[in-house]
C-alpha cells in the first residue's frame, strides 16, 4: 500500500510540477507554484514508498510510458529556449532601456493619427476589390 500511495504521490508531484512549469506561457503565477508542488510531493512519495521498500520510486517508473514523457519534455522544452533566451538576451535588453523614454514623444507625435484609424478600417473594409464591396453577379438591380 505504502509503494502504490509513493508512486501515486511522486506521480502527481511530477507532473503537475512540469505542467505548472510548462503552462508558465498562459498562467505567470504557475512559475511560482510549480517548484512547492515539486518540493512537497515529490518528497512525500520517497517517503511514502520508503516504508513499503523503496517500490514506490518503481512504480513511478513503471507508470510512465514513453508517450508521457516525449509528452512531458516537450512541454519542457519552450521552457528551457525562453530560459536560455533570457539569459542571452539580457545585456541586449539593457542596451533598450534608454528608448523607453522616447516612447511618450511618440505617442504625442502620432496621436492625431490614431484619430483616423477608424476611418482607414472602414475605408479598406469598404474600398474596391474588397468582399464587401463587390457585387454579386447573380443579383439583378431589381433584387432577383
Amino acid at each position: 500500500m505504502g509503494s502504490l500511495l509513493g508512486g501515486l504521490a511522486l506521480q502527481w508531484g511530477f507532473f503537475v510540477g512540469l505542467g505548472a512549469i510548462a503552462s508558465f506561457w498562459t498562467s505567470p503565477w504557475a512559475i511560482a507554484v510549480a517548484p512547492g508542488v515539486m518540493a512537497v510531493m515529490l518528497p512525500v512519495g520517497l517517503v511514502l514508498g520508503r516504508i513499503d521498500g523503496h517500490r514506490g520510486w518503481c512504480w513511478f517508473l513503471r507508470s510512465l510510458d514513453a508517450v508521457e514523457i516525449a509528452d512531458g519534455l516537450s512541454q519542457l522544452f519552450p521552457l528551457l529556449v525562453a530560459f536560455l533566451f533570457s539569459r542571452l538576451l539580457r545585456p541586449f535588453l539593457s542596451l533598450l532601456r534608454p528608448l523607453s523614454r522616447l516612447s511618450a514623444p511618440l505617442r504625442r507625435l502620432l496621436a492625431p493619427f490614431r484619430r483616423l484609424l477608424p476611418a482607414l478600417r472602414w475605408f479598406v473594409h469598404w474600398s474596391p476589390g474588397s468582399a464587401h464591396s463587390s457585387s454579386h453577379p447573380e443579383e439583378t438591380a431589381d433584387g432577383r
